[in-house]
Protein backbone atom coordinates (compact mmCIF):
# COMPACT_ATOMS: atom_id res chain seq x y z
CA UNK A 1 0.00 0.00 0.00
CA UNK A 2 2.91 2.31 0.78
CA UNK A 3 4.54 1.67 -2.47
CA UNK A 4 1.79 2.26 -4.05
CA UNK A 5 0.92 5.66 -2.50
CA UNK A 6 4.32 6.60 -2.87
CA UNK A 7 4.59 5.94 -6.84
CA UNK A 8 1.12 8.01 -7.41
CA UNK A 9 2.04 10.65 -5.22
CA UNK A 10 5.65 10.93 -7.31
CA UNK A 11 3.44 10.73 -10.78
CA UNK A 12 0.81 13.07 -9.90
CA UNK A 13 3.83 15.73 -10.05
CA UNK A 14 5.91 14.46 -12.94
CA UNK A 15 7.90 17.76 -13.72
CA UNK A 16 8.81 17.89 -10.11
CA UNK A 17 9.95 14.44 -9.62
CA UNK A 18 11.59 14.20 -13.06
CA UNK A 19 13.53 17.28 -11.73
CA UNK A 20 14.47 16.13 -8.63
CA UNK A 21 15.18 12.77 -10.62
CA UNK A 22 17.60 14.65 -12.84
CA UNK A 23 18.89 16.63 -9.50
CA UNK A 24 20.26 13.77 -8.16
CA UNK A 25 21.31 12.21 -11.32
CA UNK A 26 23.58 14.98 -11.91
CA UNK A 27 25.30 14.56 -8.63
CA UNK A 28 25.81 10.54 -9.31
CA UNK A 29 27.28 11.41 -12.41
CA UNK A 30 29.96 13.61 -11.33
CA UNK A 31 30.51 11.59 -8.22
CA UNK A 32 30.87 8.48 -9.70
CA UNK A 33 33.31 9.95 -12.90
CA UNK A 34 35.29 11.74 -10.51
CA UNK A 35 35.34 8.80 -8.38
CA UNK A 36 35.99 6.37 -10.88
CA UNK A 37 38.55 8.67 -12.65
CA UNK A 38 40.63 9.23 -9.31
CA UNK A 39 40.62 5.55 -8.83
CA UNK A 40 42.09 4.72 -12.25
CA UNK A 41 45.05 7.02 -11.72
CA UNK A 42 45.56 5.89 -8.47
CA UNK A 43 46.09 1.91 -10.33
CA UNK A 44 48.20 3.55 -13.19
CA UNK A 45 50.57 5.51 -10.64
CA UNK A 46 50.43 1.79 -8.67
CA UNK A 47 51.30 -0.07 -11.71
CA UNK A 48 53.90 2.16 -13.04
CA UNK A 49 55.78 1.79 -9.45
CA UNK A 50 55.53 -2.20 -9.62
CA UNK A 51 56.73 -1.75 -13.44
CA UNK A 52 59.99 0.23 -11.61
CA UNK A 53 60.57 -2.04 -9.64
CA UNK A 54 60.39 0.06 -5.97
CA UNK A 55 62.94 -2.64 -4.38
CA UNK A 56 65.69 -1.46 -6.53
CA UNK A 57 67.42 1.51 -5.19
CA UNK A 58 69.99 3.92 -6.54
CA UNK A 59 73.77 4.89 -4.20
CA UNK A 60 75.34 7.64 -5.01
CA UNK A 61 78.75 9.35 -3.46
CA UNK A 62 77.99 12.40 -0.96
CA UNK A 63 79.59 14.64 -2.73
CA UNK A 64 78.10 14.00 -6.30
CA UNK A 65 77.74 17.30 -7.57
CA UNK A 66 76.22 16.00 -10.68
CA UNK A 67 75.69 17.36 -14.15
CA UNK A 68 77.09 16.98 -17.29
CA UNK A 69 80.95 18.06 -16.41
CA UNK A 70 80.59 16.16 -13.46
CA UNK A 71 79.18 12.92 -15.37
CA UNK A 72 82.24 13.32 -17.96
CA UNK A 73 85.20 13.57 -15.08
CA UNK A 74 84.09 11.28 -12.23
CA UNK A 75 87.21 10.09 -11.29
CA UNK A 76 87.49 12.51 -8.37
CA UNK A 77 87.28 10.71 -5.16
CA UNK A 78 84.23 12.86 -4.15
CA UNK A 79 82.09 12.15 -7.06
CA UNK A 80 82.32 8.57 -7.80
CA UNK A 81 82.14 5.09 -6.52
CA UNK A 82 85.54 2.82 -6.67
CA UNK A 83 85.61 -0.82 -6.43
CA UNK A 84 85.94 -1.02 -3.11
CA UNK A 85 83.07 0.97 -2.59
CA UNK A 86 80.83 -1.15 -4.39
CA UNK A 87 82.60 -4.42 -2.45
CA UNK A 88 81.36 -2.97 0.64
CA UNK A 89 77.70 -1.61 -0.10
CA UNK A 90 77.23 -5.24 -1.76
CA UNK A 91 77.81 -6.18 1.59
CA UNK A 92 75.46 -4.77 3.48
CA UNK A 93 72.58 -6.88 5.54
CA UNK A 94 69.78 -6.36 3.26
CA UNK A 95 71.03 -6.33 -0.46
CA UNK A 96 70.54 -8.72 -2.60
CA UNK A 97 72.18 -7.51 -5.52
CA UNK A 98 74.23 -4.96 -6.65
CA UNK A 99 75.15 -3.08 -10.34
CA UNK A 100 77.80 -0.19 -10.72
CA UNK A 101 77.02 2.10 -13.56
CA UNK A 102 79.85 4.26 -15.08
CA UNK A 103 79.82 7.21 -17.77
CA UNK A 104 81.60 7.98 -20.64
CA UNK A 105 84.78 10.00 -19.05
CA UNK A 106 84.86 12.34 -22.39
CA UNK A 107 82.58 14.07 -24.71
CA UNK A 108 80.26 12.65 -27.48
CA UNK A 109 77.43 13.23 -29.61
CA UNK A 110 74.67 10.80 -31.78
CA UNK A 111 73.56 10.70 -34.87
CA UNK A 112 69.96 9.31 -35.27
CA UNK A 113 67.64 8.42 -37.54
CA UNK A 114 64.45 9.20 -37.00
CA UNK A 115 61.95 8.52 -39.64
CA UNK A 116 64.51 8.92 -42.43
CA UNK A 117 65.99 11.97 -40.91
CA UNK A 118 68.91 11.97 -39.84
CA UNK A 119 69.49 13.98 -35.99
CA UNK A 120 72.30 15.41 -34.41
CA UNK A 121 72.96 16.02 -30.58
CA UNK A 122 75.39 15.89 -27.92
CA UNK A 123 74.33 12.84 -25.18
CA UNK A 124 75.62 11.58 -22.09
CA UNK A 125 76.71 8.02 -22.57
CA UNK A 126 76.48 4.83 -19.43
CA UNK A 127 76.60 1.78 -18.95
CA UNK A 128 74.86 -1.20 -16.60
CA UNK A 129 75.12 -4.61 -16.73
CA UNK A 130 72.29 -6.55 -18.55
CA UNK A 131 70.85 -7.95 -15.00
CA UNK A 132 69.76 -4.48 -14.04
CA UNK A 133 67.35 -4.25 -16.51
CA UNK A 134 65.09 -6.84 -14.88
CA UNK A 135 61.99 -5.45 -17.16
CA UNK A 136 64.02 -6.45 -20.55
CA UNK A 137 64.32 -9.77 -22.56
CA UNK A 138 67.60 -9.33 -24.19
CA UNK A 139 69.99 -12.54 -25.20
CA UNK A 140 72.91 -11.68 -22.94
CA UNK A 141 75.13 -12.64 -25.35
CA UNK A 142 73.96 -9.77 -27.04
CA UNK A 143 75.03 -7.25 -24.44
CA UNK A 144 78.39 -7.00 -24.90
CA UNK A 145 81.07 -5.24 -26.43
CA UNK A 146 80.32 -5.18 -30.38
CA UNK A 147 82.25 -2.46 -32.30
CA UNK A 148 79.88 -2.83 -35.76
CA UNK A 149 76.94 -2.66 -34.20
CA UNK A 150 76.46 -1.42 -30.57
CA UNK A 151 73.79 -2.68 -28.66
CA UNK A 152 71.81 0.25 -26.72
CA UNK A 153 68.81 0.84 -24.10
CA UNK A 154 67.03 4.32 -24.34
CA UNK A 155 64.77 5.44 -21.25
CA UNK A 156 61.28 5.12 -21.83
CA UNK A 157 60.40 8.58 -20.37
CA UNK A 158 62.92 10.12 -23.04
CA UNK A 159 60.48 9.05 -25.61
CA UNK A 160 57.57 10.20 -23.87
CA UNK A 161 59.02 13.61 -23.03
CA UNK A 162 59.84 13.67 -27.06
CA UNK A 163 56.40 12.84 -27.85
CA UNK A 164 54.61 14.90 -25.65
CA UNK A 165 56.88 18.48 -25.69
CA UNK A 166 58.95 18.57 -28.61
CA UNK A 167 57.28 16.61 -31.10
CA UNK A 168 54.35 18.21 -30.55
CA UNK A 169 55.52 21.61 -30.58
CA UNK A 170 57.69 22.01 -33.36
CA UNK A 171 55.17 19.80 -35.63
CA UNK A 172 57.35 16.72 -35.80
CA UNK A 173 55.68 13.08 -36.07
CA UNK A 174 54.97 11.11 -33.05
CA UNK A 175 57.14 7.99 -32.54
CA UNK A 176 56.51 4.57 -31.03
CA UNK A 177 58.68 1.96 -29.47
CA UNK A 178 57.96 -0.46 -33.12
CA UNK A 179 59.28 2.33 -34.67
CA UNK A 180 62.48 2.94 -32.39
CA UNK A 181 63.36 -0.66 -32.01
CA UNK A 182 65.82 -1.46 -34.32
CA UNK A 183 66.84 2.50 -35.02
CA UNK A 184 70.62 2.78 -36.12
CA UNK A 185 72.61 5.59 -34.22
CA UNK A 186 75.63 6.36 -34.60
CA UNK A 187 77.73 7.22 -31.53
CA UNK A 188 80.73 10.12 -32.12
CA UNK A 189 83.45 10.10 -29.47
CA UNK A 190 85.44 13.06 -29.20
CA UNK A 191 82.41 15.31 -30.87
CA UNK A 192 80.20 17.83 -29.69
CA UNK A 193 77.41 19.83 -31.48
CA UNK A 194 78.82 22.85 -28.80
CA UNK A 195 82.46 22.69 -28.26
CA UNK A 196 83.12 20.81 -32.22
CA UNK A 197 85.72 17.73 -32.82
CA UNK A 198 88.08 17.36 -29.84
CA UNK A 199 90.64 15.82 -31.70
CA UNK A 200 91.65 15.75 -34.95
CA UNK A 201 90.15 12.25 -35.61
CA UNK A 202 86.42 11.70 -34.90
CA UNK A 203 85.52 8.11 -34.09
CA UNK A 204 82.25 6.97 -35.34
CA UNK A 205 80.94 3.64 -33.89
CA UNK A 206 77.57 2.13 -35.05
CA UNK A 207 74.71 0.99 -32.31
CA UNK A 208 71.19 -0.02 -33.02
CA UNK A 209 67.92 0.48 -30.05
CA UNK A 210 67.53 -3.21 -28.59
CA UNK A 211 65.00 -1.78 -25.79
CA UNK A 212 63.76 0.82 -23.32
CA UNK A 213 63.57 0.83 -19.40
CA UNK A 214 62.75 2.90 -17.20
CA UNK A 215 65.63 2.36 -15.33
CA UNK A 216 67.85 3.56 -17.81
CA UNK A 217 68.84 7.14 -17.19
CA UNK A 218 66.40 9.62 -19.18
CA UNK A 219 69.20 12.29 -20.15
CA UNK A 220 71.04 9.57 -22.66
CA UNK A 221 72.25 6.06 -24.00
CA UNK A 222 72.67 3.00 -22.06
CA UNK A 223 75.83 0.81 -23.72
CA UNK A 224 77.56 -2.42 -21.96
CA UNK A 225 79.90 -2.54 -19.91
CA UNK A 226 82.53 -4.28 -21.87
CA UNK A 227 81.60 -1.33 -24.54
CA UNK A 228 81.88 1.55 -21.93
CA UNK A 229 85.31 0.26 -21.16
CA UNK A 230 86.77 0.25 -24.55
CA UNK A 231 85.67 3.57 -24.97
CA UNK A 232 87.11 5.00 -21.83
CA UNK A 233 90.36 2.99 -22.73
CA UNK A 234 90.56 4.91 -26.26
CA UNK A 235 89.79 8.26 -24.71
CA UNK A 236 92.97 7.34 -22.65
CA UNK A 237 90.41 7.06 -19.32
CA UNK A 238 90.66 3.38 -18.02
CA UNK A 239 88.12 2.11 -16.08
CA UNK A 240 88.67 3.67 -12.20
CA UNK A 241 85.64 4.41 -10.85
CA UNK A 242 81.61 4.54 -11.20
CA UNK A 243 79.00 7.63 -11.28
CA UNK A 244 76.58 5.31 -9.18
CA UNK A 245 75.57 1.69 -8.11
CA UNK A 246 71.82 0.39 -8.54
CA UNK A 247 71.22 -2.08 -5.54
CA UNK A 248 68.22 -4.38 -5.47
CA UNK A 249 67.03 -4.87 -1.99
CA UNK A 250 65.76 -8.56 -0.55
CA UNK A 251 62.11 -8.91 -1.17
CA UNK A 252 62.08 -9.54 2.55
CA UNK A 253 64.46 -6.77 3.91
CA UNK A 254 62.64 -3.16 4.99
CA UNK A 255 64.06 -0.52 2.48
CA UNK A 256 64.12 2.12 4.95
CA UNK A 257 66.37 0.36 7.17
CA UNK A 258 68.60 -0.33 4.46
CA UNK A 259 68.40 3.29 3.19
CA UNK A 260 70.04 4.03 6.60
CA UNK A 261 73.04 1.70 6.77
CA UNK A 262 74.19 3.22 3.30
CA UNK A 263 73.28 6.19 4.50
CA UNK A 264 75.43 5.98 7.53
CA UNK A 265 78.55 4.97 5.75
CA UNK A 266 78.87 8.52 4.05
CA UNK A 267 76.43 7.84 0.38
CA UNK A 268 73.23 9.40 -0.45
CA UNK A 269 70.43 6.91 -1.58
CA UNK A 270 67.66 7.85 -4.17
CA UNK A 271 64.62 5.65 -4.26
CA UNK A 272 61.72 4.87 -6.28
CA UNK A 273 59.54 5.27 -2.89
CA UNK A 274 60.55 8.94 -3.00
CA UNK A 275 58.78 9.41 -6.22
CA UNK A 276 55.80 7.01 -5.05
CA UNK A 277 55.80 9.67 -2.30
CA UNK A 278 55.43 12.64 -4.39
CA UNK A 279 52.83 10.73 -6.71
CA UNK A 280 50.34 9.92 -4.28
CA UNK A 281 51.00 13.43 -2.90
CA UNK A 282 50.03 15.07 -5.93
CA UNK A 283 46.83 12.59 -6.22
CA UNK A 284 45.92 13.30 -2.69
CA UNK A 285 45.74 17.23 -3.36
CA UNK A 286 44.09 15.93 -6.85
CA UNK A 287 41.15 14.12 -4.79
CA UNK A 288 40.71 16.72 -2.56
CA UNK A 289 40.05 19.08 -5.71
CA UNK A 290 37.47 16.65 -6.61
CA UNK A 291 36.09 16.29 -2.96
CA UNK A 292 35.35 20.12 -3.10
CA UNK A 293 33.37 20.09 -5.93
CA UNK A 294 32.11 17.00 -5.63
CA UNK A 295 31.11 18.18 -1.85
CA UNK A 296 29.30 21.31 -3.30
CA UNK A 297 27.50 19.36 -6.06
CA UNK A 298 25.87 17.32 -3.46
CA UNK A 299 24.59 20.05 -1.22
CA UNK A 300 22.86 22.24 -3.85
CA UNK A 301 21.47 18.58 -4.88
CA UNK A 302 20.37 17.82 -0.79
CA UNK A 303 18.88 21.65 -1.04
CA UNK A 304 17.01 20.76 -3.64
CA UNK A 305 15.73 17.27 -2.09
CA UNK A 306 14.53 19.39 0.97
CA UNK A 307 13.25 22.54 -0.40
CA UNK A 308 10.86 20.07 -3.16
CA UNK A 309 9.32 17.29 -0.25
CA UNK A 310 8.83 20.37 2.00
CA UNK A 311 7.02 22.23 -0.57
CA UNK A 312 5.39 19.15 -1.84
CA UNK A 313 3.99 18.81 2.53
CA UNK A 314 2.57 21.67 2.39
CA UNK A 315 0.27 20.71 -0.59
CA UNK A 316 -0.74 17.02 0.31
CA UNK A 317 -1.25 19.02 4.40
CA UNK A 318 -5.23 17.66 3.66
CA UNK A 319 -4.70 14.29 1.88
CA UNK A 320 -1.96 13.53 5.26
CA UNK A 321 -5.26 14.77 7.36
CA UNK A 322 -7.33 12.45 5.52
CA UNK A 323 -5.02 9.58 5.54
CA UNK A 324 -5.00 9.98 9.49
CA UNK A 325 -8.30 10.65 9.59
CA UNK A 326 -8.99 6.94 8.73
CA UNK A 327 -6.41 5.49 10.78
CA UNK A 328 -3.00 5.90 9.30
CA UNK A 329 -0.06 5.82 11.75
CA UNK A 330 2.89 8.13 12.13
CA UNK A 331 5.25 5.52 10.99
CA UNK A 332 2.97 5.15 7.57
CA UNK A 333 3.06 8.53 6.67
CA UNK A 334 6.92 9.00 7.71
CA UNK A 335 7.05 5.65 5.39
CA UNK A 336 5.51 7.47 2.26
CA UNK A 337 7.78 9.89 1.67
CA UNK A 338 10.84 8.01 2.55
CA UNK A 339 9.67 5.42 -0.32
CA UNK A 340 9.19 8.14 -2.57
CA UNK A 341 12.67 8.98 -1.67
CA UNK A 342 13.94 5.70 -2.18
CA UNK A 343 12.62 5.11 -5.45
CA UNK A 344 14.24 8.93 -6.55
CA UNK A 345 17.48 7.47 -5.09
CA UNK A 346 16.97 4.04 -6.79
CA UNK A 347 16.14 5.77 -10.06
CA UNK A 348 19.00 8.46 -10.21
CA UNK A 349 21.54 5.75 -8.72
CA UNK A 350 21.38 3.33 -11.62
CA UNK A 351 20.83 6.30 -13.91
CA UNK A 352 23.83 8.46 -12.86
CA UNK A 353 26.37 5.10 -12.89
CA UNK A 354 25.38 3.79 -16.16
CA UNK A 355 25.39 7.58 -17.78
CA UNK A 356 28.89 8.13 -15.75
CA UNK A 357 29.90 4.99 -17.06
CA UNK A 358 29.37 5.60 -20.81
CA UNK A 359 30.50 9.11 -20.64
CA UNK A 360 33.60 7.87 -19.17
CA UNK A 361 34.03 5.19 -21.87
CA UNK A 362 33.45 8.06 -24.83
CA UNK A 363 36.19 10.57 -22.39
CA UNK A 364 38.53 6.79 -22.32
CA UNK A 365 38.83 6.48 -25.82
CA UNK A 366 39.42 10.55 -26.58
CA UNK A 367 42.77 10.46 -23.52
CA UNK A 368 43.67 7.12 -25.08
CA UNK A 369 44.02 8.17 -28.36
CA UNK A 370 46.02 11.03 -27.32
CA UNK A 371 47.93 9.46 -24.71
CA UNK A 372 48.70 6.94 -27.82
CA UNK A 373 52.35 7.47 -28.16
CA UNK A 374 53.38 6.79 -24.53
CA UNK A 375 55.36 3.49 -24.28
CA UNK A 376 53.64 2.34 -20.86
CA UNK A 377 50.34 4.55 -21.70
CA UNK A 378 47.70 3.20 -19.21
CA UNK A 379 44.86 0.73 -20.28
CA UNK A 380 42.37 2.99 -18.88
CA UNK A 381 42.06 6.29 -17.32
CA UNK A 382 39.03 4.97 -15.24
CA UNK A 383 38.36 1.70 -13.03
CA UNK A 384 34.81 0.81 -12.63
CA UNK A 385 33.65 -2.16 -10.61
CA UNK A 386 30.57 -4.16 -9.51
CA UNK A 387 31.51 -3.07 -5.65
CA UNK A 388 31.59 0.74 -7.01
CA UNK A 389 28.09 0.07 -8.65
CA UNK A 390 26.81 -1.53 -5.25
CA UNK A 391 28.65 2.12 -3.17
CA UNK A 392 26.93 4.56 -5.46
CA UNK A 393 23.65 3.16 -5.43
CA UNK A 394 24.03 2.72 -1.67
CA UNK A 395 24.94 6.32 -1.10
CA UNK A 396 22.27 7.37 -3.63
CA UNK A 397 19.61 5.86 -1.92
CA UNK A 398 20.74 6.67 1.59
CA UNK A 399 21.23 10.70 0.48
CA UNK A 400 17.87 11.26 -0.67
CA UNK A 401 16.57 9.27 2.14
CA UNK A 402 18.87 11.55 5.14
CA UNK A 403 17.70 14.70 3.20
CA UNK A 404 14.12 13.49 3.14
CA UNK A 405 14.16 13.25 6.80
CA UNK A 406 12.88 16.30 7.67
CA UNK A 407 9.63 16.80 5.75
CA UNK A 408 8.92 13.01 6.51
CA UNK A 409 9.08 13.63 10.40
CA UNK A 410 7.16 16.76 9.89
CA UNK A 411 4.60 14.97 7.88
CA UNK A 412 4.10 12.39 10.25
CA UNK A 413 3.41 14.86 13.04
CA UNK A 414 0.75 16.88 11.84
CA UNK A 415 -2.09 16.80 13.94
CA UNK A 416 -4.97 15.32 11.76
CA UNK A 417 -7.99 18.32 12.74
CA UNK A 418 -5.61 21.06 12.09
CA UNK A 419 -4.67 19.57 8.32
CA UNK A 420 -8.06 19.41 7.24
CA UNK A 421 -9.17 22.61 8.89
CA UNK A 422 -6.25 24.22 6.07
Amino acid sequence: MIYKLAVKNLLKKPVRSLLLITAVSISIITLTGLSAFSQGLKNYISDDQNSGELNQIEILPKNQLGGYFNLIDSDSTNSSLNQNDINKLANLEGIESIYPQDSLKGISSIQINLLGQWLQSDALIFSLPLEAFEDLEIDPQKWTRNDENIPIIISSQLVDLYNFSFANNNNLPIITADNLIGTKIKILLNESTFFGAQTNQTEVFNGEIVGFSNKAKIIGITIPPAQMNYFNEKLNQPQTTYINAKANIKPSSDIEMVKSQIESLGYEVNSPNQGAEQANNILSIFNFSLSMIVTIILLMSALMIATSFLSNLNERIKDIGILKSMGATKTMIRNTFLTEALIIGLISGIFGYLTAYILAKIADSILLNIFSALIFKPKTLFSFDPIHFIQILSFSIIFCLFFTLIPANKAAKLDPISALNR
